[in-house]
C-alpha cells in the first residue's frame, strides 16, 4: 500500500516537471518578441510610474527592440495598461530590470500562483469529501497537473497576464470566508476588485447573504488600496484609467467570452459596423441579460437553508457571471472556472444523483478549455463561420452558468425532498 502511494505521487511528480519543462519552452520563445505580449504594457505601465510618467500611456510594438522576422503585428502600438492604478504598483518590482528578466519572474511565480491554488482547491475537494491526508495530495497533484495543462492556464502564462494571480485571490477569499474569517476574505475580494474590476459582482451579491463584516472589511480594504493607488500614482491617474477605458473598442476581438462579443458583431458598438447596425442597442441588451441572470443567481441562492452551500453556489455562480457582463472578460480568465467547480462538487455531494453533476461540471471544465481560435476583432462580422468562431467561448460560459444554476436549484431542492420522505414504519413484531 505504502509502495503503491509512492509510485502515485511520484508519478504525479514527474508529470508536474514535464509540464513545467514545457513551460519553460514557451517561455523562452516568447521572449523573442515581448512588445506582443500583454506582460508588455504591465511592464509600460510600471515603469513609467517609476519614472514619474503616464502608466496609461501607448508606445510602439517595437518599443523593446525590433520584432523578429515575419511578424506582422495586427495593431501599431502596444494597448495600454487598462487596469487600476495599483496594478501598476504591483509590477513595480518586475521593472527594475529589463523586460525579459521581468517576464521571466513573472511567468515563474504565476505557475506557483497556479500550483498554491490547485493545493488549496484539492484539500477543500478531499476535505469535503472526507478523505484521508494521502488523497489530499494526490488530488492537489491531480489539480495541478491539470490546471497547468488548461488552455486558458496556458495562454494566460504565455501573454503574462495576472489571470493566475486572481485565482490564487479569488480562491483565498472564497476558503477563508467559508472557513468565517471575514477579515481575510474581505482582505481577498477588496484585492481582486482592485485587480478586476468585473469581481465587483461579488459585492453585489454578498449582501443577499447577510456577510456583514465581511463586507465591511470588503470595502474599508478596497478603499485603502484604491487610496494606495492614488498616492502613488497620483489622484489624476484615475481620471487617466477612465479616459483609457472609453477608448475600449475591441469587444469582438476573439478569446472575449462576455456577451458583448456576439453583440457587438451582431448590431455594431465596436470596432465593427455589426450586421444590424444598432450600435446603442448592444451594451443595453449586455446589460439587461447581466441582470437577469444576476436575479436568477440570487433567486436561488437565497432559498437554501445551509449558509456554507449559500456561499459555494454563490461564488461557483458569480465567477461565470461576472465575466459574461464585463465587455471584456477574456478566455484568459477561465482558469477561475477551477474554483467555481469544486465549489459545485462540494454542495452537490449530499445528492444520490451527484455522479451526473460531476460528469456536467468536467463536461464544462472541458468545454471552457478548448483552444478556441483567435478571430481579430475586424475581421469577426465577415461571414457566419467568424461570428460562430467568435460566440464559441461566449456559449461555454452559458452553458457553464445554465448547469450551476440547475445545480444550485437541485441542492436547494434537496432538503425539501428528504423532509417530504416517508418515514419506514417498524415491521410489527411477532
Amino acid at each position: 500500500m505504502r509502495l503503491r502511494r509512492v509510485l502515485i505521487l511520484a508519478g504525479i511528480a514527474w508529470l508536474l516537471g514535464a509540464i513545467l519543462f514545457g513551460y519553460a519552452k514557451m517561455a523562452e520563445e516568447r521572449l523573442e518578441s515581448p512588445g506582443l505580449l500583454d506582460f508588455a504594457k504591465f511592464y509600460v505601465s510600471a515603469q513609467s510610474l517609476k519614472e514619474g510618467g503616464d502608466i496609461y500611456r501607448a508606445v510602439p510594438v517595437d518599443h523593446f527592440g525590433p520584432l523578429p522576422e515575419g511578424v506582422k503585428p495586427s495593431r501599431q502600438h502596444i494597448h495600454p495598461n487598462l487596469n487600476m492604478p495599483v496594478v501598476a504598483v504591483i509590477f513595480w518590482p518586475f521593472a527594475l530590470g529589463g523586460v525579459s528578466i521581468g517576464m521571466t519572474a513573472w511567468t515563474m511565480l504565476s505557475i506557483g500562483f497556479v500550483m498554491a491554488a490547485a493545493w488549496l482547491l484539492g484539500r477543500q475537494l478531499a476535505m469535503s469529501h472526507g478523505l484521508s491526508d494521502f488523497h489530499r495530495w494526490m488530488i492537489s497533484g491531480l489539480l495541478a497537473v491539470l490546471m497547468l495543462v488548461y488552455f486558458p492556464t496556458w495562454a494566460s502564462a504565455a501573454l503574462g497576464q495576472l489571470s493566475q494571480l486572481l485565482l490564487l485571490v479569488l480562491c483565498g477569499a472564497w476558503l477563508a470566508a467559508r472557513r468565517k474569517n471575514d477579515r481575510l476574505a474581505g482582505t481577498f475580494f477588496a484585492i481582486a476588485l482592485a485587480l478586476k474590476p468585473f469581481t465587483g459582482v461579488f459585492l453585489l451579491i454578498l449582501p443577499w447573504l447577510g456577510r456583514w463584516r465581511l463586507l465591511r472589511w470588503y470595502v474599508g480594504i478596497f478603499a485603502a488600496l484604491s487610496l494606495l493607488g492614488a498616492v502613488i500614482a497620483g489622484p489624476d491617474s484615475y481620471l487617466r484609467y477612465w479616459s483609457a477605458l472609453q477608448e475600449v473598442n475591441w469587444y469582438a476581438s476573439g478569446w472575449n467570452a462576455s456577451l458583448m462579443a456576439p453583440l457587438s458583431v451582431l448590431l455594431g458598438g465596436g470596432e465593427v459596423p455589426g450586421w444590424f447596425h444598432y450600435p446603442w442597442l448592444a451594451k443595453p441588451i449586455a446589460i439587461a441579460c447581466g441582470l437577469v441572470s444576476y436575479a436568477a443567481l440570487v433567486f436561488q441562492v437565497r432559498r437554501m437553508e445551509d449558509p456554507t452551500t449559500r456561499l459555494d453556489m454563490t461564488v461557483a455562480g458569480g465567477i461565470p457571471l461576472m465575466l459574461l457582463a464585463s465587455p471584456l472578460g477574456w478566455l484568459y480568465y477561465f482558469p477561475l472556472m477551477w474554483i467555481a467547480a469544486v465549489a459545485v462538487l462540494g454542495a452537490v455531494r449530499p445528492l444520490a444523483s451527484r455522479w451526473l453533476w460531476w460528469l456536467a461540471t468536467a463536461l464544462v471544465l472541458i468545454v471552457c478549455g478548448l483552444p478556441y481560435p483567435f478571430v481579430i476583432g475586424r475581421e469577426a462580422g465577415e461571414s457566419l463561420r467568424s461570428l460562430l468562431i467568435t460566440s464559441a467561448d461566449t456559449a461555454a460560459l452559458l452553458l457553464t452558468f445554465a448547469v450551476i444554476l440547475a445545480a444550485a436549484w437541485r441542492v436547494r431542492q434537496y432538503p425539501l425532498r428528504v423532509e417530504a420522505r416517508p418515514a419506514l414504519k417498524a415491521p410489527a413484531s411477532a
